[in-house]
């Protein structure tokens, strides 16, 4: 699990390789940039191993356990992405 904020949006991508290659049994990235400066669109088109992207205010809920965690991405509007994966 790895957690970044340096785009202000939110992003889910696909588990992926240290090199950025999708791998199901890598290591899966957020981007939760979203705590209330200014968000943007990033440019292109999604990547491939784009799985969620939200352009809207909000904070990623984690409950984390010894085999797996679940994620929320909850909005003023409510839950706009959530999921759960097991540990690797």
């Amino acid at each position: 699990l790895a957690i970044s904020g340096h785009d202000h949006m939110y992003e889910r991508q696909a588990p992926m390789t240290a090199d950025g290659l999708p791998d199901p049994r890598g290591v899966r990235p957020f981007i939760v940039g979203t705590g209330g400066a200014h968000l943007y669109r990033t440019g292109g088109a999604p990547r491939g191993f784009t799985e969620a992207k939200v352009l809207e205010w909000g904070v990623l809920k984690l409950t984390l356990s010894a085999s797996s965690y679940r994620w929320e991405f909850v909005t003023p509007t409510g839950v706009r992405d959530s999921g759960t994966e097991g540990c690797r």
